[in-house]
């Protein structure tokens, strides 16, 4: 699905294998503290867990391997130029932020694979002046979201009631200059 505001949803794209093996290989990444300034992780305002994939990551997770041909098209004259995990709960602090430079996508797996739609951790996407949520999407097990880089975008943390962390794979993009 594609929207007036530039976000690409794409549901219902892996067999439950692939996102039982995605889901098993993220949670069992070695996550780190990751976040804003601060002397302690008390002090810090905006703390994550995160786990950065590096070339051979990629490999062995195989998830650019499984991408839809949609996907693979919109994301053809690409480069990866990152990719990470992210935990969240509801003790995380997240901001609204852009993930790049000029021309880059960014791309947003749920890796959950059970999600009860009340528990939050939705995604918001702004107007550039950070006025108006413009887009939300919601957390589906094995969505995946593609988007301009430059849309202001935070996720909303999960509930309370929520009995599992907000689990997502994050791969920035940039455009090839060849």
């Amino acid at each position: 699905m594609n929207n007036s505001f530039g976000v690409q949803v794409y549901d219902d794209r892996f067999s439950w294998a692939d996102k039982q093996r995605f889901y098993g290989f993220l949670r069992n990444s070695s996550y780190k503290i990751s976040g804003g300034a601060g002397l302690t992780i008390e002090q810090m305002s905006d703390v994550a867990m995160q786990c950065m994939f590096s070339c051979e990551d990629m490999q062995n997770f195989g998830f650019m391997d499984r991408l839809p041909e949609e996907v693979k098209a919109a994301t053809s004259g690409y480069t990866v130029e990152r990719a990470y995990a992210l935990i969240l709960n509801h003790l995380q602090n997240p901001h609204f932020h852009t993930d790049g430079c000029e021309d880059g996508l960014t791309l947003v797996y749920y890796a959950n694979l059970y999600w009860d739609k009340d528990w939050g951790g939705e995604t918001l996407f702004s107007n550039d002046n950070l006025t108006e949520v413009v887009y939300t999407s919601m957390v589906i097990p094995g969505r995946i979201v593609l988007f301009d880089s430059r849309i202001p975008h935070k996720p909303s943390i999960p509930t309370p009631r929520a009995n599992a962390f907000r689990l997502t794979f994050v791969i920035n993009f940039t455009k090839n200059t060849k």
